[in-house]
């Protein structure tokens, strides 16, 4: 098994970027389309790393996000996370008519909803992509919004996949609006048996 998880690191990678770029389009187009709004979307850098490598990989942990968590189940398993930062939520939302600029994120329930959405398209796009190139049925669950500090919105997938041998697909995107730019950190937390079936269906290995 580890030796399949050391093909697909070697082998994946440049795999991994394709389809994070036809993610960020497929998620640019939704996104432009739901804030009215035109900005850009790219993969800064793609990483398969070890769950105990992440809270190095990520920013400070006591920073307050966003993070926003779907199941996805079908022929993978696992989670899909979108982690925002408070300046790219509150310009999101600001596209939305739902937030003045430089608002905490204490949010109402409609403001909940939109960014629990923003998550859901990010999620559906990035997965749509794998899906198309392999062929796979993969479906998410609806979104679930957390607002605490990083290391507190980590704690999910850590709990529950640590104990697993499986690894995070870490992809760090950068999106730029009205000429600012913003990170978001997504991370696809597949099952072990699931990672063997994308490597596999995707011509890996």
């Amino acid at each position: 098994m580890n030796e399949d998880i050391s093909r697909f690191d070697a082998a994946g990678v440049d795999l991994l970027k394709e389809i994070g770029n036809i993610g960020c389009g497929n998620a640019l187009t939704a996104l432009s389309q739901f804030t009215s709004t035109n900005f850009s979307l790219t993969v800064a850098d793609i990483e398969i790393v070890d769950y105990e490598q992440l809270p190095r990989k990520t920013d400070d942990l006591e920073k307050l996000m966003a993070g926003v968590a779907l199941d996805v189940t079908g022929d993978i398993e696992g989670m899909f996370m979108f982690i925002g930062e408070e300046p790219l939520v509150n310009v999101l939302l600001t596209k939305l008519g739902l937030c003045s600029s430089g608002e905490s994120l204490e949010l109402d329930e409609m403001q909940r909803s939109a960014l629990s959405e923003i998550g859901n398209i990010i999620a559906s796009s990035y997965l749509r992509a794998i899906s198309d190139l392999s062929g796979l049925d993969i479906r998410i669950s609806a979104p679930s919004l957390a607002i605490d500090m990083l290391g507190a919105i980590l704690t999910l997938p850590l709990l529950r996949f640590a104990a697993s041998e499986s690894k995070i697909i870490y992809i760090k995107s950068n999106f730029m609006i009205d000429s600012h730019n913003y990170s978001g950190d997504l991370l696809l937390i597949p099952e072990m048996a699931s990672v063997d079936t994308m490597m596999k269906k995707l011509g890996v290995g």
